[in-house]
């Protein structure tokens, strides 16, 4: 079902305020994340890359047990990413600069930026003269501005300040170092403060181009 009200409109609305807490879920992400660096101590070979690419973002709120998405709001993210092999897997740490956000009918489009980082844990099986690659993992972003009247911070009319989720992942490396990628975000993070029930979390398909030095 569309969206049909804007991010700060939701925000704004005294039906949504909530009590949510998402402290649990984030100390579970930043353990994983913390199990995927100690892999480090046994990493055959670490390669350092850079990628960019396009992101399709959304915005899914819950309210009294209906679901609805936002319009789809298109943007970017660009970072530097690590390759830390592990035989036919590998850990896969960056930090990226991504917006997020939505768009409604009412709105032409509310951007969410953060500094974001993902821990992924990625499976490689050759072929031809690359490799194949898929896998998943958790990140963490910190939200760093946003548009059309919206902020980060802690009331009831502000967006919730971190973001954080689980990544899925796949694609083709080639051997020169040359990647494709697509991915998908799904936010675990509640971005509404204190709301009676009410969930709104980030959802992001992406496609990516990047290299290995």
């Amino acid at each position: 079902m569309p969206l049909t009200i804007s991010l700060p409109e939701f925000l704004n609305n005294p039906n949504y305020n909530t009590n949510l807490n998402n402290k649990q879920i984030m100390k579970k992400t930043l353990f994983l994340s913390f199990i995927g660096l100690t892999s480090l101590a046994s990493a055959q070979s670490v390669k350092f890359g850079v990628k960019a690419g396009v992101n399709f973002a959304t915005e899914t709120a819950s309210i009294s047990g209906v679901s609805i998405t936002s319009d789809t709001y298109t943007s970017f993210h660009f970072g530097a990413i690590a390759d830390i092999g592990l035989q036919n897997f590998s850990i896969q740490p960056g930090v990226l600069f991504s917006v997020k956000g939505s768009s409604s009918t009412n709105s032409s489009g509310t951007s969410l930026t953060y500094i974001e980082v993902p821990v992924n844990l990625l499976y490689h099986i050759p072929a031809g003269p690359g490799k194949v690659f898929f896998g998943a993992g958790p990140y963490l972003g910190y939200g760093i501005s946003a548009s059309n009247g919206v902020s980060f911070g802690s009331t009831t009319d502000k967006v919730a300040n971190p973001d954080f989720g689980l990544n899925l992942l796949g694609g083709y490396r080639l051997n020169s170092g040359l990647l494709f990628s697509a991915g998908y975000g799904l936010g675990l993070a509640n971005l509404i403060n204190n709301g009676n029930g009410a969930t709104l979390k980030n959802r992001v398909t992406s496609i990516s181009i990047g290299y290995f030095f």
